[in-house]
């Protein structure tokens, strides 16, 4: 990467469609993505090299250097920054999980910006407490300094792609920096991409006929939403104390590299997908919760966020900053007394289910109607009125995965610093499903971070679901 970029001023643009949604969420502190990045160094990071890093990254990127303004039409556009600032700070702690809880809750000042935050925690630690420290042993001797850097996203600027590959970015300009390799030479900014809905082929969000009938199910199912027999069973805590802990929390778990090499062939043997097999992991294990003994067959509509950058046109590379992203929702049905056994035949059907979801271009849908159904003010105030129920959507879970990041993020390929792990969140505690799985292999493990809201779900219930994922996953592996 080279050194010096030079921003590129950008016209005023309208937000698209899920740019004023994810826009509406924020109003109440919704739908902040984060990413943890752990990295160790051979030398402490000083904030003056960090600011100068992060302003290299905002120089090339226009969505690190907008605001969200609301014109005289009442319509929201994404505009530059009156003054370019980088909401960074430097912090001496070692408490990486209490900062990462807070900024997930904590709102940009979008009128003005930035819609981007990043705080640094330095953890010095001598190369043998290291060593102690780290389970895998795969680290260099000689970085004895640990940090966590935290960076927050406004989720109408940034998906899990772009934001994966943000962080390459970084690390490559951060490895320069603190190293002897920096080089000087300019590099134009990134152009502002248009909203999804100006890059995806004309007829697949043009307005069928079928589509009134897509109009009346998504004003049917927001007026009844289905029983969730989850929280039928375990009524959300907020319903029993109004006064309980509102946040976002994660637990992590992950495959050992030979766990992950397993699935993978598995899945290949099976002729099924890795995202179909994490599918039914999560609905298996969520069905043991909801009838512990067995009991009727259940349906647990779930949502799979789907990367539409390869079906834009022309298609548009991960490097370019924003939110594009779509959903193809699955409502298969888990028989009565399922067993481990029908794992891999469960397995086959998600994934037909989601491919032909991306075949038949569901993921549209919602784009086609929008305009005839979206009304900002009713939205955020039926949001309000569902907080004394947890503000849960139809989707018992979200399934996200990003897949393998070492095609993105190099890890150990560094000379200076070097990425022991990745964690990533989405504040959902003021609507969205009950559980957000998100889920990547980084170094040859697959990682699952299970995210859940302590106003919906309780920690045990949080802890258990993980447990039970994992639990179905390695024997899977067996079968």
């Amino acid at each position: 990467m080279s050194d010096v970029i030079t921003a590129q001023p950008f016209a005023r643009r309208p937000l698209g469609a899920f740019e004023q949604i994810f826009d509406a969420h924020h109003s109440f502190g919704n739908y902040i993505f984060l990413c943890a990045m752990f990295l160790r160094s051979k030398s402490k990071l000083t904030e003056a090299v960090l600011h100068q890093v992060l302003r290299k990254l905002q120089n090339r990127h226009p969505f690190l250097r907008s605001r969200i303004v609301v014109g005289d039409n009442g319509n929201r556009y994404f505009e530059e920054m009156d003054k370019l600032v980088v909401d960074f700070q430097m912090v001496e702690s070692d408490d990486w999980e209490g900062m990462y809880e807070k900024m997930l809750t904590t709102q940009f000042d979008s009128e003005n910006g930035p819609l981007w935050r990043v705080k640094l925690l330095t953890m010095p630690h001598t190369n043998e407490e290291a060593k102690c420290n780290l389970s895998n042993g795969a680290l260099k001797s000689d970085m004895p300094f640990k940090q966590t850097i935290l960076f927050a996203f406004h989720h109408a600027i940034s998906d899990g792609i772009s934001a994966a590959s943000l962080f390459e970015e970084f690390a490559e300009i951060l490895d320069s920096h603190q190293g002897s390799m920096a080089t000087e030479h300019p590099v134009k900014s990134l152009p502002l991409l248009p909203p999804m809905e100006d890059l995806l082929p004309r007829p697949d969000i043009t307005f069928r006929c079928l589509d009134f009938f897509n109009i009346f199910r998504i004003a049917y199912e927001s007026f009844f939403p289905g029983k969730n027999q989850y929280l039928n069973k375990y009524p959300p805590p907020i319903t029993k104390d109004p006064n309980v802990a509102i946040m976002t929390k994660v637990i992590p778990f992950e495959l050992s590299k030979l766990e992950t090499e397993k699935l993978i062939a598995r899945c290949k043997k099976e002729k099924t997908s890795v995202h179909g097999a994490l599918t039914t992991a999560a609905n298996l294990a969520l069905s043991k919760i909801i009838q512990p003994g067995g009991g009727a067959p259940l349906v647990i509509p779930s949502l799979h966020p789907v990367n539409i950058r390869y079906f834009c046109k022309p298609p548009v590379e991960p490097h370019h900053l924003g939110n594009l992203v779509l959903a193809v929702d699955t409502k298969l049905r888990i028989p009565k007394g399922t067993s481990i056994q029908k794992f891999w035949e469960l397995s086959k059907k998600y994934t037909q289910a989601i491919r032909g979801g991306l075949a038949s271009k569901e993921y549209t849908k919602f784009l086609r109607v929008f305009g005839k159904i979206w009304n900002r003010d009713m939205y955020i105030s039926r949001v309000e009125d569902s907080q004394k129920v947890g503000g849960r959507n139809g989707a018992y879970f979200t399934l996200s995965n990003l897949g393998n990041l070492d095609r993105v993020l190099k890890g150990t390929s560094y000379s200076e610093i070097e990425l022991e792990d990745v964690l990533t969140a989405t504040g959902m505690h003021r609507e969205g499903p009950v559980f957000l799985h998100n889920v990547i292999t980084f170094r040859g493990q697959l990682r699952w971070h299970l995210n859940y809201c302590t106003n919906v779900a309780t920690t045990q219930h949080a802890v258990e679901y993980s447990y039970l994922i994992h639990k179905t996953l390695l024997e899977a592996l067996k079968e």
